[in-house]
């Protein structure tokens, strides 16, 4: 009987101290994905990467094109090849194919690192206004991406302009 009634007072002490404590706590709710996309920084890192790969995946398409119609001509003209003629295209054709491929595995790997690297630095510009933002209005906690928060606790457009005005 005594240890229910220790128990007991014991979550009822807890309750009564964690709502106490509670009351004081200063939550704010940030939307990341709207931060992200609407920020000067993120299309500026966009039309960065657009200007970095724009060339290179043209020149890119444009080998893929000319190797595959080389290839059609090469299917066409198989038949009124000799032997050897016919072998040594085919085998340059292959070799240009797997050097294409190449090419287009690499030009992925490059992009996704690059875009991976300018995403990291827009992310710590973000994340850096957020601290800034939560210490001016002296919030303890900034809680990213909700189910569910009210409007007056949202601090996104808040971040948003500091964003816009440079931090």
């Amino acid at each position: 009987m005594k240890r229910t009634s220790l128990i007991g007072l014991i979550m009822t002490a807890s309750l009564l101290f964690s709502g106490a404590a509670s009351a004081d706590v200063r939550i704010a709710v940030i939307n990341a994905g709207q931060l992200v996309t609407s920020s000067p920084q993120f299309k500026s890192a966009e039309e960065a990467m657009r200007k970095e790969f724009e060339n290179r995946a043209k020149k890119l398409e444009s080998d893929v094109k000319a190797l595959a119609g080389e290839f059609e001509t090469f299917k066409r003209d198989a038949d009124i090849m000799s032997n050897a003629e016919r072998s040594q295209k085919e085998k340059e054709l292959t070799t240009r194919r797997i050097d294409t491929a190449q090419a287009e595995r690499q030009f992925k790997e490059d992009f996704a690192t690059r875009r991976q690297e300018l995403f990291q630095n827009v992310l710590a510009d973000i994340t850096s206004v957020i601290e800034k933002v939560a210490k001016e209005g002296k919030y303890d906690i900034v809680l990213q991406d909700p189910v569910y928060a009210a409007d007056n606790i949202d601090i996104t457009e808040t971040v948003l302009k500091r964003l816009q005005k440079g931090k």
